[in-house]
């Protein structure tokens, strides 16, 4: 049956050119879409997490954080200016993803004891925000705050060890680039482009353009039995 199937659906092919061409031009456009979509899937460069800064306590360390902040390439600072509450839900419903607070006296309370300090900084996240995304953020937030206060540290120990704090900022620049991606079958200056991505692409179009038919034609063969009807007939197919 199956021999007899394919048969039947070559022929019909190759009459008709244009499912012929269908059958090449389609797959094509469905991997040229999803190559499009994917496109920026490895790109280390993009930056794909809105944040916006409301700076309440205009020092020093708060517009060191908000710097630090910009240096990152996958965090992009928001345009829009967030002065009101009106303003920040308008934001979060229109593709902003976090609103960093940054209170006033935040300096001063770094310097309390862990016993007294309290949550200083206030963030507001959009409801579609997945919480990986979150980790992130926070993550790179605090990676910026620790950065931040070692290099405070360093500075106080200035007086009694000098040219420590541009050692101490020299090594810290140092490990950005301390780890090295190397992805499975790819050389270690290489990663996977959008259309080696796009590969379960070709199971989707195969899944609705080949097996589905074909499961069609098991079906209507089986209540029409034409098949064996015909071979009941001795006819050659």
């Amino acid at each position: 049956m199956l021999k007899a199937m394919l048969k039947k659906e070559f022929m019909l092919i190759l009459r008709d050119k244009h499912a012929l061409a269908a059958l090449f031009i389609m797959p094509s456009i469905f991997i040229l879409i999803m190559s499009m979509a994917l496109k920026d899937t490895f790109d280390n460069e993009r930056a794909f997490i809105n944040y916006a800064i409301i700076d309440q306590d205009q020092t020093g360390l708060s517009a060191d954080i908000a710097a630090s902040l910009t240096k990152n390439k996958t965090l992009k600072k928001y345009e829009q200016t967030i002065a009101t509450q009106e303003q920040l839900l308008e934001g979060l419903n229109s593709g902003l993803h976090f609103a960093l607070t940054i209170p006033a006296g935040f300096s001063a309370g770094l310097s309390r004891d862990q016993e007294q300090r309290k949550r200083l900084l206030h963030l507001d996240v959009a409801s579609d925000v997945k919480q990986n995304m979150l980790s992130l953020f926070q993550g790179e937030l605090t990676a910026s705050l620790i950065q931040l206060r070692i290099r405070d540290m360093v500075q106080e120990l200035e007086v009694m060890l000098p040219g420590i704090a541009a050692e101490t900022e020299t090594k810290l620049d140092g490990l950005k680039n301390i780890v090295e991606v190397h992805f499975n079958g790819f050389k270690p200056d290489q990663h996977p482009t959008s259309t080696q991505q796009s590969v379960p692409s070709w199971i989707v179009f195969g899944m609705f353009f080949i097996i589905i038919p074909m499961s069609t034609i098991f079906i209507n063969e089986r209540k029409q039995n034409t098949l064996m009807r015909m071979n009941a007939m001795n006819i050659s197919i």
